[in-house]
């Protein structure tokens, strides 16, 4: 499929977004409501992407925080939970944990692909936000 080369402002706007989780490509968008422009196809992906990847983000953060809690509560559990707290939060490079550096690394590849005004492919999730968007 073909798609016309984003503006740099396109291609701004949907780089900071997946760094602000969302908030830079609904202010930009905003904006162009107010001027009476339309976004383009590329900012509309690019920002519904980050909302949703941000809503994802929060969500396992809030569910896997209580079933940790929960499962460490469980005395013979509470050695295995242990290890994965241990392993997935402890800092293991410059105060980064394994979480942290994988998903900074995720939110990495959306920045560049975005910057570059291409379109960040993220398996079955981005086939859906480009048939909404």
């Amino acid at each position: 499929m073909y798609y016309e080369k984003p503006s740099l402002s396109d291609r701004l706007a949907s780089a900071f977004t997946y760094v602000t989780g969302g908030w830079i490509g609904i202010i930009w968008m905003v904006i162009l409501y107010f001027m009476n422009k339309r976004a383009s196809k590329f900012l509309r992906f690019n920002v519904m992407q980050s909302i949703f990847f941000a809503i994802i983000y929060y969500i396992l953060y809030v569910c896997s925080g209580a079933i940790l809690t929960v499962l460490s509560k469980i005395p013979i559990i509470q050695i295995l939970v242990s290890w994965i707290q241990l392993l997935l939060f402890k800092p293991i490079i410059a105060e980064y944990s394994l979480l942290q550096i994988v998903i900074d690394i995720f939110v990495l590849y959306l920045f560049v692909f975005s910057i570059l005004g291409r379109y960040p492919k993220v398996y079955k999730i981005s086939k859906f936000i480009e048939k909404n968007a």
